[in-house]
């Protein structure tokens, strides 16, 4: 539990998944998605609508 909220609450201050994977010390960037959550609150206020289909 303790390494998620590590690497979420990194994650959630711009923190690289590079940077991530350095302090939990993973040799591979697919063992530290696994740990990174994506705040979909934050990225749904940040995203742009979907643009209506072009006739």
């Amino acid at each position: 539990m303790l390494r998620h909220s590590v690497a979420s609450r990194m994650l959630s201050n711009g923190a690289s998944l590079k940077d991530i994977a350095d302090v939990l010390r993973h040799r591979s960037l697919d063992t530290t998605v696994l740990y990174s959550k994506i705040d979909f609150e934050k990225l749904i206020a940040i995203a742009a609508p979907w643009p209506d289909r072009i006739s």
